[in-house]
């Protein structure tokens, strides 16, 4: 997990990326939790098995905005969106082509990423092979599964004033 928050200092793409207090423990935690193909983290922190957090708890989703509190607690969002979307990726494409990608599109939100948020987008362009997000992404379906699960989507309408979309506002989901 520590190793994560140094990695998300020298990964960010100066002027793109951000470093924020809650992404860095949401890239920390998955980061941890890749590794070690466990969601639980930690482990033996308060001598037993219980683990200090969990991404992917059975009874419950971390999410945005719901979810917003101290930043350990905040970071289970992004954590829990990108362990969803590594399953979903195992369960389409199998372990040994699916964690690579999973990998590739995780390196690409600590890169870009300025906040949880953001980190849809920053995915979602990782994913594009073509150079068009207008006509999808290999992976949208389940990329944009995983986030909604967790809050984050994209909308598409008019917006009349900055941050207030007005007219035809619709969830984009695939």
């Amino acid at each position: 997990h520590e190793f994560g928050h140094v990695l998300h200092h020298y990964a960010l793409i100066e002027g793109a990326g951000r470093f924020e207090g809650a992404m860095s423990d949401d890239l920390s935690d998955f980061l941890a939790a890749s590794i070690t193909g466990d969601p639980a983290m930690g482990p033996g922190f308060f001598f037993s098995d219980e683990p200090l957090r969990h991404i992917d708890p059975l009874d419950h989703e971390y999410t945005w905005p719901a979810d917003i509190g101290e930043v350990h607690y905040t970071g289970l969002i992004f954590a829990g969106a990108m362990w969803d979307l590594r399953k979903q990726l195992i369960a389409d494409l199998g372990e040994a082509v699916a964690v690579p990608v999973a990998n590739r599109l995780f390196i690409a939100a600590v890169r870009g990423s300025s906040n949880i948020p953001s980190s849809l987008i920053e995915v979602l362009a990782a994913d594009d092979d073509d150079g068009d997000l207008v006509n999808g992404t290999p992976h949208e379906c389940s990329i944009r599964s995983a986030f909604a699960a967790h809050g984050m989507r994209t909308l598409s309408g008019i917006a009349s004033v900055p941050g207030a979309v007005v007219a035809g506002a619709a969830e984009t989901t695939a």
